[in-house]
């Protein structure tokens, strides 16, 4: 009896979902479908309530050419969002008038075969899972952000949310982030990273251009243990800028080579954003290094990108252990500590972990030194050893040799 009743309830908990759960299809071709452009499909989705519990499906039956209605399209809205959203192109190609923003309200977005002719920019809207292959995009930004527009105290790892094959990332120009972001082992050489707002964390990657848009607030860029490009810094505070051409430039073209600067700071009053929206680069790089008490190192060895033209400040948080005059790094005595350097303007902080290891009788022997009178020269002491080694053979084998010839 008790069993029976559990399977009843389980049956009246389950079965409303089961029956809410809806897939709704748009078949889009020239001749012979319901739908032969994007306009109604998009009408009809916006004038859909309750697609919480919604899967959308949108396919293009035909390899004709179509024209996307409008500047900007929103599937879902913050208020009504999608379930899930599927996009079908069927390699047809997608033109327009203008570069379009494409915004997915939605939980889980797939798109597939879908080639749009020029720059266009898709919005994923606090999407938990993004799925893009055999695709043509130029531009692709993942928002995180409540509905007060304060970004989210959960930390996003960008790989759990994002997945994209090969042939659509070689096409893809741009990667936009606003929220709290963490990305991580993510080739960058042929793509812009864009953050957008709040704190983007980036490690172990590689990374080209980061061009900082703070369209949403402020943004913190942290970069950790990454290889970059190059290091070469600007910031754009007014439209009067020669970097703001580059920042325009980008936004038309979606192509990387237009910028002549590598990591791109701005103040938001530049592009007629709040004056509280500015932009800050912390690149940072952590190595471990060894060294003997005495031994002298030189620590613009350990900067990757120092030149003879950067300022550099140093610290090191045990003194006993270490000290840095310069540029130059002694070890003083056996122990661990750890030295910072900071170069480029404060935007590049080298963590080193030193180790001072002990050093061993013979290495000791090695450093030491005897005054030899008269000269006032000093000799290594292991010369003095092995002189006197070398001597004492040579008399024992004299004194040897005569004793056998007497």
């Amino acid at each position: 009896m008790k069993r029976n009743i559990l399977m009843i309830s389980l049956f009246i908990f389950i079965f409303p979902l089961m029956v809410n759960a809806e897939t709704i299809e748009y078949n889009i071709c020239k001749n012979g479908c319901e739908y032969s452009d994007f306009i109604s499909v998009g009408r009809n989705i916006y004038e859909t309530s309750n697609l919480s519990d919604k899967d959308i499906v949108i396919k293009i039956t035909d390899s004709e050419t179509y024209e996307w209605p409008e500047y900007e399209v929103d599937f879902g809205q913050s208020n009504n969002r999608i379930k899930s959203i599927s996009i079908d192109g069927g390699n047809c190609n997608i033109s327009y008038y203008n570069n379009p923003t494409i915004s997915f309200f939605a939980d889980e977005v797939n798109i597939k075969n879908v080639r749009f002719s020029d720059v266009v920019n898709f919005l994923m809207h606090d999407s938990k899972r993004v799925k893009i292959t055999s695709s043509q995009i130029r531009g692709i930004a993942f928002e995180y952000l409540n509905d007060d527009g304060t970004f989210n105290d959960e930390e996003i790892n960008i790989s759990d949310v994002f997945e994209i094959d090969n042939s659509s990332y070689n096409h893809l120009k741009m990667l936009g982030f606003a929220g709290k972001i963490k990305i991580q082992d993510m080739d960058f050489t042929d793509q812009v990273v864009m953050p957008m707002g709040g704190t983007i964390n980036i490690y172990n990657s590689n990374v080209k251009k980061v061009l900082n848009f703070p369209a949403y607030a402020k943004v913190d860029t942290n970069i950790y243990n990454t290889k970059i490009d190059g290091l070469k810094y600007t910031r754009v505070v007014s439209e009067d800028d020669e970097a703001y051409l580059d920042f325009m430039n980008f936004f038309d073209t979606y192509d990387p080579s237009v910028l002549k600067y590598d990591i791109y700071e701005a103040n938001g009053d530049a592009f007629r954003l709040s004056s509280s929206y500015v932009s800050n680069t912390m690149v940072y790089y952590d190595s471990d290094v060894s060294s003997k008490p005495s031994n002298e190192l030189n620590l613009t060895d350990y900067l990757d990108y120092y030149t003879d033209d950067k300022e550099i400040n140093s610290f090191v948080e045990t003194s006993s252990v270490a000290s840095i005059k310069g540029t130059k790094l002694k070890a003083l005595k056996p122990g661990n500590t750890k030295v910072q350097v900071t170069t480029d303007d404060g935007h590049i902080v080298y963590n080193i972990n030193l180790t001072v290891e002990k050093e061993t009788i013979p290495e000791k022997i090695d450093k030491m030194t005897i005054k030899v009178p008269i000269t006032g020269s000093k000799l290594k002491l292991w010369v003095l050893i092995v002189g006197g080694i070398l001597l004492g053979i040579v008399g024992t084998c004299l004194c040897m040799l005569i004793k056998r010839k007497k």
